[in-house]
């Protein structure tokens, strides 16, 4: 699936691999080392569903609907919870969460959006007891063995969240790799394991003497007609049929333009082709498809800018000078890279892109406003006029070409080649600068061929 939609990733962990089982039994035997765990007698609500121990506040009984028999569940996820009585490994979680909300409080942004750092401090406001970290190997049998006790197995969440360690290079704590990956910029996790990674992973770590993230990201859900997605209702998008349908780059701009981080979306097919059609098909296509047509550029090459089009120089005279709306335009391309970057910063992705849309949409009406198909070319100031309003054109769509790259790399690729954009001048750098024939520069682009691609962006679906 990563390979198919282009996602990229530095590394692939199996918490079956080797080089996993020596970083959890590293970390084990740390934490143990240093006093913070103990073995005692475990008590409580377990749910094996979602490999958690629940506390009684979140535990309700219900009936069961094939039964009828009562039955406790988990109020969270609605999974049943059983009630067990173990001899296991405690953590010692009561003496850190100090520590733990001291960390939320001092750091304002560790936990984000501000709607789930509430939710962690409220949580750690309430009566927080020691974690087993282990089970009983007849109960659990698979897993990493605890160091020098074969009868346990190491709690399943303590393994997982190891993994962040692993993969940066853990126990290796003096190598080079694992400086510089670790602590890691920020986690990115959803709404349903927040807990885990923001309470208990803080608490192992200082624990075992590491530092802590320096972000944790929380993501809402997609819900399909607002019931969550669930194998047994069988309501799961499966991303490989609709790559098909949309394509790869279609489905990730879709999740990407309409996902809000502090809120679940609901994901319907027809929004997805209303969408991909609105934007990638008639807004962004289009625009590129009439820039780049011989009838407008007959040269077939990038246009140049005349000042004078954009002066108030009396001596130039001509009906065909740029309005406040192509002056408008120049100042929202200019900005676009920093909007659209404190977006992103935010996690709002769909915001930035919405941004860089608005200029692909602007840039489509200065051809429309202006009715640059009917200008006479043989003209010198319509002439002039149609090759600086088509360079504006041009700017909106290389800046904007350059920004999509993180949201659909394919399409923005093949956009920025039809503009023949030199492949080392797509970088965040090449995006703030823009329009600099109008401040009496050279612009190196102007009078470059556009290549010779008749292949369409995005079709109609």
């Amino acid at each position: 699936m990563m390979k198919l939609f282009d996602v990229q990733y530095h590394d692939f962990i199996r918490t079956t691999d080797e080089r996993h089982k020596v970083a959890v039994e590293n970390f084990w035997n740390t934490i143990h080392a240093n006093g913070y765990i103990y073995k005692g007698n475990y008590e409580g609500w377990y749910s094996t569903s979602d490999e958690t121990f629940v506390n009684d506040l979140d535990v309700e009984q219900v009936i069961d609907r094939d039964s009828g028999e009562a039955c406790h569940i988990f109020k969270d996820t609605g999974r049943m919870v059983e009630w067990t009585k173990e001899t296991n490994y405690m953590f010692k979680l009561s003496e850190l969460v100090e520590q733990v909300k001291a960390w939320v409080h001092e750091n304002p942004n560790s936990i984000y959006p501000p709607k789930m750092r509430k939710l962690v401090l409220d949580t750690l406001d309430r009566p927080v007891g020691d974690l087993s970290v282990s089970r009983e190997r007849t109960r659990v049998p698979w897993g990493i063995q605890v160091p020098n006790d074969p009868s346990q197995t190491i709690y399943v969440w303590m393994d997982a969240l190891v993994n962040y360690l692993t993969a940066a290079g853990y126990p290796e704590v003096d190598n080079d790799i694992f400086k510089d990956m670790w602590p890691a910029d920020c986690h990115i996790v959803g709404m349903d394991i927040v807990k885990f990674h923001a309470i208990y992973w803080p608490a192992f770590l200082i624990a075992a003497g590491l530092e802590l993230p320096k972000q944790i990201v929380v993501h809402s859900h997609w819900t399909v007609n607002n019931f969550k997605m669930s194998k047994s209702v069988g309501n799961v998008v499966d991303p490989f049929d609709m790559a098909k349908k949309v394509t790869p780059m279609g489905l990730r701009y879709f999740l990407l333009r309409q996902g809000v981080i502090e809120y679940n979306c609901d994901y319907k097919e027809e929004m997805v082709y209303a969408v991909l059609n609105a934007d990638l098909a008639n807004d962004l296509g289009n625009c590129l498809n009439r820039a780049v047509a011989k009838h407008l550029n007959p040269e077939q090459v990038y246009p140049p800018f005349h000042q004078e089009i954009f002066s108030s120089n009396p001596n130039y005279v001509s009906s065909f000078v740029a309005s406040k709306k192509e002056f408008e335009f120049i100042d929202l391309v200019r900005n676009l890279p920093g909007i659209a970057n404190n977006h992103a910063l935010e996690f709002h992705f769909y915001n930035a892109i919405g941004e860089i849309m608005n200029v692909v949409r602007k840039a489509n009406v200065i051809i429309h406003r202006n009715q640059l198909w009917t200008l006479d070319k043989s003209v010198p100031d319509q002439l002039r006029f149609l090759q600086t309003l088509l360079h504006c054109v041009y700017e909106g769509l290389r800046v904007s070409g350059i920004l999509l790259q993180p949201f659909i790399p394919e399409l923005a690729e093949m956009l920025l080649n039809k503009l023949s954009i030199p492949r080392q001048k797509r970088n965040m750098v090449d995006a703030d600068r823009s329009f600099l024939e109008h401040d009496g520069k050279v612009e190196p682009l102007v009078g470059n061929p556009l290549a010779f691609d008749k292949k369409v962006l995005y079709k109609r679906l």
